[in-house]
């Protein structure tokens, strides 16, 4: 399944950018076969710790693959309208899913190394997987905050040679 329309591609065909179409494909496709149509969680009382947290690992995993693939295919859609704000908000979208998987790929190595303990960690996850702040989840902890996300996967991805 494209991720760009005929429209997109032959905008960017216009434009002399066809290794971004491509590039885009390519990621896109490379998302999708990450993708899982759901995750079987079971009864959540009857998990242990290290279950539930591995299944909330999952979950979260999970929802920002399905973001990132959505995303990709409302850049396709916004640029065929050439909506500008509609191609920074996607963009901003992108960066708000790497940071959060970033984040968590830190709080994951810090509970590996023993910086931070597991039951810490299980709430880190709980509260990524909320990822709301509004009245009708005031019982619920705030999630973290999105710089605090770029910060820490700056850091996580400092020294590291990803490309």
């Amino acid at each position: 399944m494209p991720c760009l329309s005929e429209e997109a591609v032959k905008l960017l065909a216009n434009a002399g950018k066809q290794d971004l179409h491509q590039s885009l494909e390519e990621s896109h496709a490379s998302v999708l076969k990450q993708r899982a149509a759901f995750v079987e969680y079971g009864k959540p009382e009857e998990l242990s710790d290290k279950r539930r947290a591995k299944l909330n690992c999952d979950l979260l995993k999970q929802v920002l693959i399905h973001r990132a693939t959505h995303l990709m295919t409302a850049t396709g859609q916004m640029l065929q309208a050439k909506n500008l704000y509609g191609l920074a908000l996607a963009a901003r979208g992108h960066i708000e899913t790497v940071a959060m998987l970033g984040y968590f790929a830190k709080r994951l190595a810090a509970l590996s190394k023993g910086n931070i303990d597991f039951e810490r960690f299980e709430q880190d996850i709980a509260n990524g997987l909320m990822g709301a702040k509004h009245d009708l989840f005031d019982k619920a902890n705030a999630p973290v905050n999105m710089l605090t996300c770029v910060e820490n996967t700056d850091k996580h991805l400092d020294g590291r040679v990803i490309w």
